[in-house]
């Protein structure tokens, strides 16, 4: 549906850019009270729909890391994608 749709682009807008109800109101044609509504219910339906993932996905990290780390290429892809500690950048004016 358009009104879903509407609120989940203002939601993405909120977040992403910090704009104020007042100005996300105007171009969706909208009064300025709707749009908290709107983030809000967003935000409440995406924490149910990802909290179940988000516990799937941090049981099965260990596991995961486990068998990683129990092989001899995690030792060597470790260090080929570990950043170097670059010295910090030095301020002139």
């Amino acid at each position: 549906p358009p009104a879903l749709t509407q609120a989940l682009e203002v939601t993405l807008l909120y977040h992403r850019h910090n704009l104020t109800d007042e100005l996300l109101a105007e171009p969706f044609a909208v009064r300025q009270p709707t749009i908290p509504r709107a983030i809000n219910t967003v935000e409440k339906t995406l924490e149910k729909v990802l909290t179940p993932l988000n516990k799937k996905f941090i049981q099965k990290v260990p596991q995961a890391r486990a068998r990683c780390r129990s092989s001899r290429r995690f030792a060597s892809a470790h260090r080929r994608f570990t950043p170097a500690a670059e010295p910090a950048a030095s301020l002139t004016f």
